[in-house]
């Protein structure tokens, strides 16, 4: 009998300190943003998205595009449009995961679009 409590008690240890991972709220948001360059530093872009501006965070990871080939951040000047997709931090600029550029003159339409992505409950 002894053995049996002793068993269940262990259990029931490791089950309370197993990480729950796939239900724990994400401290980063995914996002999709498109907007105009209004500048450019080394490790981040201003843009603007609508009326209101976002600064999007550059790392080893982000990758820059333009017609399916890679490009540098040097190689973006302002009125440049981008469609961006990364992760919103906390402190509310974004981690930029990619970056597409796109026609200076196009048209698009600037907005804070959900990625999609995580699971719902």
């Amino acid at each position: 009998m002894n053995r049996i409590v002793i068993l269940l008690f262990a259990a029931a240890f490791f089950m309370a300190h197993l990480p729950a991972h796939a239900c724990e709220p994400r401290s980063r948001r995914q996002v999709r943003v498109e907007g105009a360059v209004t500048a450019v530093d080394q490790d981040r872009i201003e843009i603007s998205v609508g009326r209101r501006p976002e600064t999007l965070l550059l790392t080893e990871r982000t990758r820059i595009r333009q017609r399916g080939a890679d490009i540098d951040a040097s190689a973006l000047k302002p009125g440049d449009r981008l469609l961006v997709q990364g992760e919103r931090l906390r402190s509310g600029q974004i981690e930029a995961r990619e970056i597409r550029m796109g026609d200076r003159t196009a048209d698009v339409p600037s907005r804070d679009i959900p990625a999609g992505g995580g699971h719902k409950h």
